[in-house]
């Protein structure tokens, strides 16, 4: 199989963020007022500004620093159904507009050192209730994928849910796999042993809500990095990983990948 040179990641109908520097930051649209409009009506750039919502104080003898701990990444989500777009990180939330702080709203994400044990975060409604639930996974103390059930009201703990425990998992992509959910979850093991291989899981209406599929065989694919999308252009979407792509069959929960 071909070896790819280099991999665009496909992300989808997604927002992002970026835990930078010594906190969390969003970036916030700036939104021209209306004497703008009146002495000039050409279309704008977009201008965004950084606003930071949390972060470490440098403190050692608490063992905190600048640099140090928070949440390697971040989930944006509608936790509480106002229709404000809020920030999940680690252990902790922020409810829009003024990114209020729900501390330790759910297990897992603890911190070791200057690192959180949060290596990846992603959010869909996993037991069709309606509200936006969060998947996180780690490989430092709570090894493996979780999610995390949104209870539908602030200010009560989040229950968790294992969706796979296992070691050498640092990161999993969310996407469609089935050709009929956009809630499948690709795993991304980075550390071979025997009997692992690339899987998914495909996301079903009813609990336990998942079921796992194997990919390719043993150990092909294990590495850091891949992702989801239609690379050949036949309208499914395909698996690429540092070792080559993985082409979609007609059923893909039923057929192998070619």
């Amino acid at each position: 199989m071909e070896r790819l040179k280099k991999v665009r990641q496909i992300n989808r109908n997604r927002k992002s963020l970026a835990a930078l520097g010594a906190g969390l930051l969003c970036l916030a649209r700036h939104s021209p007022g209306a004497a703008d409009d009146a002495i000039d009506d050409a279309p704008k750039e977009l201008l965004f500004v950084l606003k930071k919502v949390d972060g470490p104080v440098h403190n050692p003898t608490q063992h905190t620093y600048w640099f140090g701990p928070f949440a390697e990444c971040a989930t944006v989500l509608d936790i509480n159904g106002d229709g404000k777009l809020d920030i999940a990180a680690g252990r902790n939330y922020y409810l829009a507009p003024q990114f209020t702080k729900f501390a330790d709203y759910r297990d897992g994400a603890e911190a070791n050192g200057p690192d959180v044990d949060d290596n990846y975060e992603g959010t869909m409604d996993v037991n069709n209730d309606g509200h936006p639930d969060v998947l996180s996974c780690g490989w430092m103390r709570r090894q493996g994928i979780w999610w995390y059930e949104n209870p539908g009201k602030t200010g009560v703990k989040w229950d968790s849910h294992a969706l796979l425990e296992a070691d050498g998992l640092e990161g999993m992509v969310i996407g469609n796999l089935s050709g009929r959910s956009e809630k499948g979850v690709l795993v991304n093991y980075f550390a071979r042993k025997p009997g692992r291989g690339l899987i998914w899981f495909e996301h079903l209406d009813q609990a336990p809500w998942f079921m796992q599929h194997v990919l390719v065989p043993e150990n092909i694919g294990v590495s850091h990095g891949s992702g989801i999308g239609d690379l050949n252009g036949d309208g499914r979407n395909d698996v690429v990983t540092t070792s080559g792509w993985f082409e979609a069959p007609p059923n893909p929960t039923q057929d192998p990948w070619i």
